[in-house]
């Protein structure tokens, strides 16, 4: 068990008395008594505002002694006077990026044992309430982003802990043997099957896709400009398809690769990194929420591309009918379980059985005459339209007559799309994303 415990870091170093399951420990911060309760696997990272640290320049070194293993240095506000200083300097600050910093860092801390058990603690004993309500939003986000993440095995979501201590009197106040009780209890937030991409952000004039990798001078840097705006469009995709129970688009379209859009990750939490600190006194105010859609939707992405790896074949000719009643259509192991969309199943259910045996011509299932060779299934279903019918698409599980193709190998139906429906799926995914 990995566990990370998060604090607002003190000016200061004065050591208290806390007790926590009857044993007593002498440390500056409570995070710290937590780390040596828990043992090697346990980390401490401390947040410090930079008003902290211009006041004493030494905090930082000071608490390396004492087994610290990282700091966090985020925007303050206010004015402040350095000892010694005859001019004081005002920060000016925005909320919006402290809670960005934090979940940057959070990020990056999961993603060293994204692959086992871990537990984060967030420790609220002191610091300032703005920066202390910013810590919190900042985790419940982590939150969230780690529940998108992880849909095949949810053991690895980590488990999220709230601790503090008996408030904590200057010890003038207090007798130096008085001891503070350190509290811990759970946290719990939920994530639902939701895009947090509209599709607006996708395809609109001022899509947020382009607002976040925009187009540069720089030619390389266009080119990763345009491959992360791909991924983005990509996630709504296969986003669409599972939400509008479509099971055929996850077989016709190339997921990006999971590696890829962890890195996309990575790299976007470090280029808001590298814009925080590049002026102290005054932050950015980063487009929080901008940021925040485009950080979901890549993990997301990220964890339906691992449920489709781990349990769904590609098919370059084509995919069976009993592959898709199996991977989709079956209460006892369809995809759709991962997902919390069991209600799929029985919708998905009746349009392939229609398909087996419901279509008739002249009193034979499509099996009986469906030749080897490729051919429109509306050669074999009747219906008004001869052009590619949105509702249709949707109604019928995906399954349109106009641009899906059948063919019977080994008294077995096969599908695919057309060659040249790609366009159509995709722009009738990108419009129905939910709301």
């Amino acid at each position: 068990m990995k566990r990370f415990i998060y604090q607002i870091g003190r000016p200061d170093k004065n050591v208290v008395n806390f007790t926590y399951e009857n044993k007593t420990y002498t440390k500056p911060l409570s995070s710290l008594v937590l780390k040596e309760h828990f043992g090697d696997d346990a980390k401490v990272i401390l947040i410090y505002p930079i008003s902290i640290i211009l006041y004493n320049e030494k905090v930082l070194e000071d608490l390396k002694d004492d087994g610290v293993d990282g700091f966090i240095k985020v925007h303050s506000f206010g004015t402040y006077k350095k000892p010694g200083d005859s001019e004081s300097i005002t920060f000016n600050s925005h909320y919006d990026d402290i809670v960005l910093r934090i979940l940057c860092d959070l990020i990056k801390r999961y993603f060293e044992v994204s692959k086992v058990e871990s537990e984060f603690y967030f420790d609220i004993s002191s610091g300032l309430n703005i920066h202390i309500s910013a810590m919190i939003e900042a985790v419940r986000h982590f939150s969230v982003f780690t529940q998108l993440m992880n849909w095949q095995n949810k053991n690895f979501i980590p488990k999220i802990f709230i601790s503090f201590s008996d408030p904590i009197l200057p010890q003038k106040e207090e007798s130096s043997d008085k001891k503070y009780r350190i509290y811990i209890q759970p946290l719990n937030f939920k994530a639902f099957f939701l895009s947090p991409l509209k599709k607006e952000d996708i395809t609109g004039e001022n899509k947020l896709s382009k607002k976040l990798f925009p187009d540069v001078d720089d030619e390389n840097q266009m080119k990763e400009n345009r491959r992360k705006r791909k991924i983005l469009e990509n996630f709504v995709i296969f986003f669409s398809a599972l939400r509008n129970n479509t099971p055929l688009v996850l077989y016709h379209f190339e997921s990006d690769k999971y590696e890829d859009i962890i890195q996309a990750i990575k790299d976007l939490t470090n280029e808001i990194e590298t814009k925080l600190s590049q002026n102290w006194e005054n932050s950015p105010n980063l487009p929080k929420n901008d940021y925040l859609k485009a950080i979901f939707s890549l993990g997301f992405y990220a964890g339906i591309v691992e449920v489709l790896d781990k349990n769904l074949k590609k098919c370059s000719d084509g995919v069976e009918i009993c592959e898709i009643k199996k991977k989709f259509g079956s209460y006892e192991s369809s995809i759709y379980r991962f997902f919390g969309l069991e209600t799929h199943i029985p919708l998905l259910g009746n349009e392939l059985y229609n398909l087996e045996e419901g279509y008739k011509v002249d009193g034979k299932k499509l099996v009986e005459i469906v030749g080897k060779e490729w051919s429109k299934l509306m050669s074999f279903v009747r219906g008004e339209k001869q052009d590619f019918d949105e509702r249709n698409f949707f109604s019928h599980a995906g399954f349109e007559r106009t641009i899906t193709e059948i063919r019977s190998k080994d008294n077995k139906l096969y599908f695919k799309y057309s060659e040249n429906a790609k366009d159509k799926i995709k722009s009738v995914l990108l419009k129905y994303i939910g709301d």
